[in-house]
């Protein structure tokens, strides 16, 4: 595996100026949930996908969302809307989606915080793997999880959810304050052809010298023809810049061919990173997997 540092520096910011069509929350998002719901954050996290098998699709995160369940309203529960093309564009209504797959929306679980598409099954149709990194567990908070949801030719199958814990994803424990799922990106990073899938956990302990640091952790999950396999890729920076509390190494995450080798690298983004004297002047990483 080899690692590109970029360091925080002064870009030349482009603007696009045209835009094609604006896409608000459906009608119905707010009232279906019985709230109002003024401060949704519809479209704080998207992703781009075919989810039903005949062509791209849209998935929307509205983490901010107030869904009620068993009667009570959650507030900032979160819900992910999913808008299907029709071939020319995206139709109205669309899908809402709330936690399922054994668990159900609580206050500031934030669900859709995040998101990602990729076929991890290899069935031909693009999966969706949400995001809810300030989810507790037990009196453990923000301890995070994600939820990949099976596409299907008729949608997104809220019946068919796969969730994954810290511990069920990495091996290692459920922390509180890690932020498990807090970014997210599915690629092939090993060239086999298969889906791969990348979890960002910024705010996770790594060893620094014998001692833990919160600097932040990238964990990929290898794929396969019946999806996730127990093969994982653990990526941090320590051995590259040196780790600091606070880097948030896993923030963000993108996938791409930079090196032109046949299969995804890793792009890491650690805002949190202090360089040359200057805090929080963040960083860029970009991994080779192999």
């Amino acid at each position: 595996m080899s690692l590109l540092q970029v360091d925080g520096a002064a870009l030349q910011p482009r603007c696009l100026r045209e835009c094609r069509k604006c896409i608000n929350p459906p009608g119905a998002l707010p009232s279906s949930f019985g709230a109002t719901n003024t401060d949704a954050l519809f479209g704080a996290a998207l992703a781009v996908g075919d989810f039903d098998g005949d062509g791209d699709d849209l998935a929307v995160g509205a983490p901010y969302v107030d869904p009620t369940y068993s009667g009570v309203v959650r507030v900032n529960a979160g819900v992910v809307v999913a808008l299907f093309s029709d071939g020319n564009e995206l139709n109205s209504g669309g899908q809402i989606l709330t936690q399922s797959g054994g668990t159900s929306p609580e206050t500031d679980d934030y669900f859709g915080y995040s998101l990602a598409a990729g076929d991890l099954d290899a069935d031909g149709m693009d999966d969706l793997i949400v995001g809810a990194p300030y989810e507790d567990y037990t009196s453990s908070a923000d301890v995070g999880v994600i939820q990949i949801i099976e596409g299907t030719s008729t949608g997104l199958s809220s019946g068919s959810v796969q969730t994954y814990w810290e511990n069920t994803f990495t091996g290692d424990s459920r922390q509180p304050g890690n932020l498990f799922g807090y970014a997210l990106v599915a690629a092939d990073f090993d060239g086999d052809v298969d889906i791969d899938l990348a979890v960002g956990i910024p705010e996770k302990a790594i060893d620094v010298d014998g001692g833990d640091v919160s600097a932040g952790q990238v964990v990929i999950r290898e794929g396969d023809m019946g999806g996730l396999t127990s093969a994982m890729v653990v990526v941090d920076h320590d051995h590259v810049v040196g780790a600091q509390a606070g880097d948030q190494f896993g923030f963000a995450l993108a996938a791409g061919d930079v090196d032109m080798d046949g299969d995804a690298d890793l792009v890491v983004g650690l805002p949190g990173q202090d360089t040359s004297g200057a805090v929080d002047n963040g960083g860029v990483l970009i991994a080779d997997i192999e």
